[in-house]
């Protein structure tokens, strides 16, 4: 299934921060791609789900907007799958949930391309974190171009601008990642997993890289 929007909204904002409205959703199905969409408003703008890594898989996310989703932009879990060109702006602010926010999710083996993620805003008072792009269980493939700013937790939890959580032999280059210097604040995070870091800008972060392998050419301002 392609879903091609040619640059037209799909629209929720008018439901307001309470919303748990998705603009698009698929749950174990395979070869989804969907492209040149401005989504708005949703509690998840994209999410493609799956039961287990080979339920799912294939889809391709390209050239899309995310534009003031209230706790995703887009998440993405099947395995072999490309996350590509997206423009994610101004997500957070639920009042349903636990108030963390995330621009980019993905789960399986899954590549994270080229992406603009600015301003990821844990819910005010929720003491959770707000992530620019997560990795999950993904064991083999690269985030790679990404550009990320603006990412900030609430209370004692953190803004990260790439977090990988048993994610192994991940491949993290070429991003470009302003932080706040916010106390906690990191820009890449490696938890449970052995991904490399290299060639990556990274700027105003309290870490630059927690507990990833750091393969040089790393730049810290």
């Amino acid at each position: 299934v392609t879903l091609d929007c040619n640059d037209f909204k799909l629209g929720g904002l008018a439901a307001g921060l309470t919303t748990q409205a998705v603009g698009v959703y698929a749950l174990d199905r395979f070869n989804i791609s969907v492209r040149h969409c401005n989504i708005r408003g949703f509690y998840f703008g994209i999410e493609l789900e799956a039961n287990s890594a080979s339920s799912s898989g294939g889809h391709s996310i390209e050239e899309n907007r995310f534009d003031g989703n209230t706790r995703v932009g887009l998440i993405v879990r099947g395995d072999g799958s490309r996350v590509r060109g997206n423009r994610v702006f101004e997500t957070g602010g639920a009042t349903v949930g636990n108030g963390a926010a995330y621009g980019i999710v993905t789960t399986y083996n899954d590549d994270v391309l080229d992406n603009t993620v600015s301003g990821v805003l844990a819910t005010s008072g929720s003491s959770q974190s707000g992530i620019g792009i997560q990795t999950y269980l993904n064991t083999s493939n690269s985030v790679n171009g990404n550009r990320v700013n603006g990412v900030l937790g609430d209370g004692a939890n953190f803004g990260v601008a790439i977090y990988n959580f048993s994610s192994a032999r991940m491949a993290l280059r070429d991003n470009d990642l302003i932080g706040s210097a916010a106390t906690g604040s990191v820009a890449i995070s490696c938890v449970d997993g052995n991904a490399s870091a290299k060639n990556n800008e990274i700027n105003g972060f309290a870490t630059a890289l927690g507990s990833c392998s750091d393969d040089g050419q790393n730049t810290v301002h």
